[in-house]
């Protein structure tokens, strides 16, 4: 009875696919007060968060078919997105996605149970089209002790714990993600350092918690990683090219 396609529009800088790619439904043969359900998932791929709506067109068949469908769209928790016809799905909002997050929807179509025989060998082709745009990142860096406080002094030849939380709207983040810690700053001849620490090169580890996981590196070793005596650095946490957030300390006598 109908079939549609699924298409990613305005996606520059912006990596994104859906699951299926193409075609989340193939209904056939449905009756008079049938509906059916089928699952669409949204994935960030990239580095960029992104907000995005959803519209519908016919791209081929019968428009009076793609007229009477009902739609009803909800998210993983079973919160209405949109409830109406489904030809009444026009620039809907389905959220936004930070880089790595997927989000999955829930579309049931149904065929009104007062459709005659006038609806019998009808078909339509309907293009699901997301649109998306970028949309500022939503996470911010928490700092654990010693450098919750920024300019902290750190003892010159100790070793001190790095260890930082990311939140999320207000909640940790509890997806692990590719960030990079640098500590910039110079050397004991005053020369430009940079110590660079990656979760994806597992120098910066990644410990899941449900409640409170964290990013850590476990020994910041002053006798491997030489400080300066009465001289400032800067820790600063990215994520591929967005920094998400810097704090400062001193290395002391």
């Amino acid at each position: 009875m109908a079939a549609d396609i699924v298409s990613f529009v305005n996606t520059e800088g912006i990596t994104a696919r859906t699951d299926p790619e193409e075609t989340f439904f193939a209904i056939k043969n449905m009756a008079p007060g049938n509906s059916e359900t089928a699952c669409l998932t949204v994935y960030n791929e990239g580095q960029i968060g992104f907000s995005s709506t959803m519209r519908v067109t016919l791209a081929d068949g019968s428009q009076i078919l793609f007229d009477v469908l009902d739609l009803m769209i909800t998210d993983a928790d079973g919160n209405r997105l949109y409830t109406g016809k489904l030809k009444g799905l026009q620039n809907t909002e389905l959220g936004t996605l930070n880089g790595g997050q997927s989000e999955s929807f829930y579309f049931t179509v149904g065929f009104p149970a007062e459709c005659g025989n006038e609806y019998q060998n009808l078909n339509a082709l309907i293009n699901f089209v997301i649109e998306a745009a970028e949309s500022p990142f939503l996470l911010q860096v928490l700092w654990e002790p010693p450098l919750e406080v920024s300019d902290v002094n750190v003892r010159e030849g100790t070793i001190m714990p790095v260890r930082f939380h990311l939140e999320n709207n207000g909640e940790y983040d509890t997806v692990r993600r590719g960030l990079d810690l640098i500590i910039s700053g110079v050397d004991g001849n005053d020369s430009p350092v940079q110590y660079i620490f990656s979760v994806t090169e597992g120098t910066l580890l990644w410990k899941e918690s449900p409640q409170k996981p964290y990013y850590e590196l476990p020994l910041l070793d002053t006798r491997i990683y030489p400080l300066k005596s009465d001289s400032y650095y800067t820790a600063t946490v990215k994520y591929g090219d967005l920094v998400l957030g810097t704090t400062r300390f001193k290395s002391g006598h």
